[in-house]
């Protein structure tokens, strides 16, 4: 076997639950692309919240692709290694999250699929290499802006909803009458306060978020809002900071550039 237990040990903080365990190295393998040796973490302990997720879709683990200023486990990315070790993979990914039925989604390493979207990319400048930060423009809704200037506004495949700050959730819910029992926000499916669309500009360009996408039906005329916050006691800057998670990337095909440090978004083509 070319596996190799190096004896230490790792605890990761997410969101929805603690992960702790051993470190190892191996080799990895990714959609026919391999590393020679990448150091990587094995779970002995994982909390609720990320255990109710194993068990109820029986993933196999989790692989960060974001810079390696934010790897613990490694100095490295898997992505990144893979790139020093092929030097004929480009630097970037794309991903494609579906945002209509029968359309497959994919994650197209080293390249940019034609398949995948349509017309022209827009980039948005990555300004923090850590998490994939931008800097978005504004925020509005019916009308309304409810934020300018966010410099701390990440996109991020791993997370499935919207999230603002408390603030901003705050004052956005208080207008269409949603409201939050721990951490489920909803509001009624056939309120008349909730707009059809809701708005990011990135770098000048604006982005649609259909209501369909942030409000899901639950049971009995309940919906819920999938725009969260991440709480509002934090420092600063903490207390502001986006994420633009699923909720918004199914609206478009996006490609992660690390050699240019840049995302850059197109229309998704709808066709497999």
């Amino acid at each position: 076997s070319t596996y190799q237990k190096n004896g230490s040990t790792f605890l990761l903080e997410y969101g929805s639950g603690n992960v702790s365990g051993f470190a190892g190295k191996d080799e990895v393998t990714l959609g026919g692309l391999s590393v020679e040796t990448l150091q990587f973490g094995q779970a002995t302990m994982v909390e609720s919240g990320l255990g109710f997720g194993y068990y109820e879709f029986k993933w196999d683990g989790i692989l960060g692709f974001a810079w390696p200023g934010l790897a613990e486990i490694s100095s490295t990315t898997w992505f990144v290694e893979l790139m020093k070790e092929n030097k004929d993979v480009e630097g970037k990914y794309g991903f494609l999250l579906p945002g209509v039925d029968g359309v497959n989604g994919a994650l197209d390493l080293g390249w940019a699929n034609p398949d995948h979207y349509t017309g022209e990319f827009h980039n948005i400048s990555v300004n923090l290499k850590k998490w994939w930060t931008t800097e978005m423009d504004a925020f509005y809704s019916g009308g309304q802006v409810y934020a300018t200037a966010q410099k701390y506004t990440i996109f991020d495949t791993g997370t499935s909803a919207l999230v603002v700050p408390y603030q901003v959730q705050q004052k956005l819910f208080s207008d269409w009458g949603a409201y939050c029992m721990g951490r489920i926000c909803g509001a009624k499916c056939d309120s008349t306060s909730i707009p059809d669309e809701i708005y990011f500009q990135f770098a000048g360009k604006n982005y649609t978020i259909p209501k369909a996408d942030f409000l899901n039906p639950v049971v009995d005329g309940f919906c819920e809002v999938t725009i969260m916050s991440l709480g509002k006691d934090l420092p600063y800057p903490e207390n502001q900071i986006w994420i633009m998670g699923d909720v918004f990337l199914r609206n478009v095909y996006a490609v992660f550039d690390i050699t240019n440090a840049q995302v850059s978004l197109a229309a998704q083509k709808n066709t497999n």
